[in-house]
Formats: structure tokens, sequence, C-alpha cells
């Protein structure tokens, strides 16, 4: 386990596997704890790749240091480069908030960054989920409580395409998971991270795409109501270097076997494809 002390906090690090073809840092999403990242087997893919994997739990997550809200997308992404910054040069990759958060780190630090992978996220939220970002955000400001049913909708809808969603054990299967990721916040998390995401979706962050450095992968699945994969499509062309990628049937959430083995089958590929990428000079 490592520390770094940045932005007035104290940010705790993971470090798994050796380094023997490049080092990965993982950036969370809203709500996601970094253990899930092995939970998920991602963290034991890239290890037996032969990567040394770097994981930390976003400011906000239970544990983790919870500065008061609200809070940015930049703000976040300068705790990301402060880890990033002992275990740099790397690859970088993010999912949802976590992937606003690499495109931050790499525009911001080229120097550090090896190659950055956007998973179903980057540019801007897809319209409709601007709309209720923006309407739940004032919400968490107030000190209300978030609808345990608003809350179940929000997740069912994350991680089910359409035909899941009429499907009865499955809807429940997503309502019980989203229990679990909504208990991960720590005291005045789930308002910090969501005023980041609603203030993203106040500025412009695409016109900055093409000011990206390093090479991308961008990662969309093509039932996502979050971040559509058209629109990701759309980030991916609009990159210098950039490559798409569409897992078929999933929606935000991939949980299933198959959309996780073709995820990651594209993410190793990319990274081979860019084994000789090198971060662009200071």
């Amino acid at each position: 386990m490592g520390h770094v002390t940045a932005n007035g906090i104290e940010i705790a690090f993971s470090e798994h596997g050796v380094d023997v073809n490049g080092t990965m840092l993982l950036i969370c999403g809203t709500g996601q704890p970094a253990v899930m990242w092995s939970a998920l087997g991602t963290v034991d893919t890239l290890v037996g790749a032969g990567y040394r994997v770097v994981t930390f739990d976003n400011r906000g997550m239970a544990g983790a240091a919870c500065p008061t809200p609200p809070w940015t997308v930049g703000d976040m992404a300068d705790d990301a480069i402060a880890v990033l910054e002992q275990v740099a040069p790397a690859h970088v990759l993010g999912a949802s908030l976590g992937a606003l958060i690499t495109q931050t780190v790499a525009l911001r630090r080229p120097d550090l960054v090896r190659t950055a992978t956007f998973m179903v996220g980057g540019g801007q939220f897809g319209a409709l989920w601007q709309r209720l970002m923006l309407g739940i955000t004032p919400m968490f400001a107030s000190g209300a409580e978030f609808p345990i049913g608003l809350q179940q909708f929000f997740m069912a809808q994350a991680m089910l395409n359409p035909e899941q969603r009429n499907d009865p054990t499955l809807v429940q299967l997503a309502i019980d998971m989203a229990g679990g990721l909504t208990d991960t916040f720590g005291p005045g998390g789930q308002y910090g991270q969501y005023s980041a995401n609603a203030t993203w979706i106040t500025e412009d962050h695409v016109t900055e795409l093409a000011d990206m450095q390093p090479p991308v992968l961008v990662i969309g699945n093509q039932f996502d109501p979050i971040f559509p994969s058209r629109d990701l499509r759309s980030v991916a062309a609009a990159v210098p270097n950039g490559e798409f990628v569409e897992i078929p049937d999933a929606s935000h959430v991939a949980i299933d076997p198959v959309s996780l083995e073709l995820t990651m089958a594209a993410l190793l590929n990319f990274l081979s494809s860019r084994k000789d990428a090198s971060p662009a000079p200071a």
C-alpha cells in the first residue's frame, strides 16, 4: 500500500503484479470502490498479461478522504495525478466518471500518460442523463436522502439492457447490487461525486478532445443510456489518435462474463498495439 498527500488530502493506493509490459492506473467511476476492479477480474487479467496495476479509491468513498463538497472532475483529476506522479509513466484507464477523470488527466499531464482508455465515458453525458444528473444533485446539496426507489431505478437502467429490464429476476439482481454500490460512499461522498458529474455537464469537454496527445481507446456499450455508444464513437473520432470498440448487448455497467471478456480483449489488443507508446515530453 502506498500513500501520497496532495490537494489537502491523503490518498492511499495499492499495487498489484510486476511491471513487465508497463504500469496501468485504474480510475473508478461514481460510487465504485477500487476493490471492484478485482471482483470483476480486471486486476487479475492485467497482471496475468504482465502489467503492474495500481488502484485507489476516489475521494468520497468509504475510508477515503472526503473534502467538503461540491467538487469538480478537475479536483478528482488532481488526486489521480498525484498518484500517477508516484507510478508514471503509465497507461491510464477510467470507467464512467473515471473516464472523465482520465480525459482530464491526459490533457493536463500528457507527460505522465502512455495511453488513455475511456471505458463507458468521455466527452459529455447523454442528453437525457444530463437532465437527471443536474436534477438530483441539488437534492444532495440540500442534505435530502436519495429516495430508495429512485436509486433502484437509476441502477437498473445502468446495469440492464432494454430486454433485461423486463425480466423480474434480473431487475431484482440489479436492485440488490445497487444497494451494495450506494453503501460504498463515505459521509458527503455521494454529493461530492455527483456534483463533479453535474459541473462537468455545464462545461464544454468536447472541443478539448482535439488537443489529446496520448493514444486513446474508447469502449462503449451498445445500450448505455448514460454515455450512449453513438456519442462515444464521436469521442474516438475527435481525438487525433483514437480507436472505438463497442460491446454488444450491454448497458452502462457490464457485469455478464461475455461482456467483461470482450472488454478486456479489446483493452489488451489496444495495449499490445501501443506497446511502444511513450508519454509526451514534459
